[in-house]
């Protein structure tokens, strides 16, 4: 596949999707990326369309995964039907390069008296995958439009913590922890096997955050990312990867892969487990920011 996008003109490095949603039961794969409008088949986003569609047209290479993949776009749906016709035109031009994009569409979302409504769309999808079961219209989130949720972008910010209610401070905990497993698996999944796997509990924050905890002037945050790797390693140290996790350091975890098998070990008990232990583990760690003029903490 490396080769293949190089002969296209693309960047060999893969695609960074924003989620992958996988059933567990078929191995068939949802490749989300989100957008907060869509793009012709002009704009420099383009380019990101091109290689995500041209990198998932092979699952087992671009996911690891036996089965099939199928990409979707997540935004307003009034910029909807522009985005079904860029991604036909880009789905064209990656045949002409020999190379058979996977289905594609969109995820989407709208707003009405009711509540958040999103509705998966992918034109020239097979019957029979797992995914054709979720394209309808759902009511994801019930409630009147100004009292919604919002989606947050950075899912958690010490500043604003003491400001919190207790429910929107354990909803926001829940957040970080939820990306710091995504991320965990991001690493895990791009990994040349065999390998030891470093998991670095600051990388973990900053991808979690998009970059933004490099910029937290808080106290104990060395402690803060030290119950995140030690949360980490004791959730993977066990059945077939007993013994194969190392802490060292305090915040980084080692994980040894002898094959893909325990690699897909690791990213199942991610995927398929919970990260409430980690939630009560950050809510426990108190971030208090730096009064002005005072030294930051690093670590």
């Amino acid at each position: 596949m490396r080769k293949k996008l190089v002969e296209a003109g693309f960047n060999p490095d893969p695609p960074e999707p924003d989620v992958l949603l996988r059933n567990i039961s078929t191995d068939d794969h949802l490749v989300l990326e989100c957008k907060a409008q869509g793009f012709s088949p002009a704009s420099s986003t383009a380019t990101q369309g091109r290689k995500l569609l041209a990198a998932c047209s092979d699952p087992n290479a671009a996911l690891g995964t036996s089965g099939a993949a199928s990409v979707a776009y997540v935004l307003d749906s009034d910029d909807c039907n522009q985005q079904l016709e860029t991604l036909q035109a880009l789905s064209a031009e990656i045949r002409s390069y020999g190379i058979e994009p996977p289905p594609s569409g969109v995820l989407a979302l709208s707003i009405d008296d009711k509540g958040l409504w999103a509705e998966l769309v992918i034109p020239g999808l097979d019957e029979s995958s797992s995914v054709a079961a979720l394209c309808e219209r759902v009511l994801a989130v019930e409630g009147e439009a100004d009292e919604l949720r919002p989606l947050y972008v950075i899912p958690y910010d010490p500043a604003a913590e003491s400001s919190q209610a207790e429910s929107e401070r354990r909803y926001c905990a829940q957040q970080l922890a939820e990306r710091l497993f995504n991320a965990t698996v991001s690493i895990i999944g791009r990994a040349d096997i065999p390998a030891c796997v470093i998991v670095a509990s600051d990388h973990l924050l900053r991808e979690a955050t998009f970059g933004v905890s490099d910029y937290w002037e808080v106290r104990d945050l060395k402690n803060f990312k030290s119950r995140i790797a030690k949360f980490i390693s004791s959730y993977l140290n066990k059945s077939t990867l007993k013994g194969k996790v190392t802490l060292r350091g305090g915040i980084n975890v080692e994980i040894n892969l002898s094959d893909e098998d325990e690699r897909q070990a690791a990213i199942g008990m991610l995927q398929r487990g919970s990260p409430r232990g980690l939630t009560e583990n950050l809510l426990d760690t108190q971030l208090d920011v730096v009064a002005e003029g005072g030294p930051p903490e690093f670590s």
